[in-house]
């Protein structure tokens, strides 16, 4: 997709004296895809059909297509669903989280740490909500 690594960006912005060249010469290294974009490469890469991550995200279906579709701003913990029902690698699922305006799933928070247990796991929607409950942490 990128050409450049994220550090490879950074080291080049650090030297770099003219924001607006850097810019210019990195326009297409920029991640610029809405989330609805996001969702349908997603769900070519993973060959997937969009009605069956909706079915597996748990998230009501009217609700699912519109998020998709752009009608709708998934809060974080809907697009976490999505990337469950997929399922999403944790990459995957923090860029998707990214564009959706919200934090990175972050390794010293608890909940997140149980999100990112269950990603790496495969973990269904619903067992994800168990391993959640059973720690004391609010549900998806």
């Amino acid at each position: 997709m990128f050409e450049k690594n994220t550090g490879e960006l950074r080291n080049e912005l650090k030297s770099e004296k003219n924001i607006n060249h850097f810019i210019e010469q990195n326009e297409g290294e920029m991640d610029t895809a809405t989330v609805p974009e996001l969702l349908t490469d997603l769900l070519a890469k993973h060959e997937e059909k969009q009605k069956s991550v909706i079915k597996r995200s748990q998230i009501p279906a009217g609700y699912a297509y519109q998020i998709f579709e752009g009608r709708k701003n998934a809060s974080r913990d809907k697009l976490i669903k999505l990337a469950l029902a997929f399922p999403l690698t944790v990459a995957e699922t923090n860029r998707l989280i990214r564009q959706g305006g919200y934090n990175e799933l972050y390794v010293r928070n608890k909940r997140d740490v149980l999100v990112i247990y269950s990603l790496e796991k495969k973990l269904s929607v619903g067992d994800v909500n168990e391993l959640l409950y059973s720690n004391g942490e609010e549900l998806l």
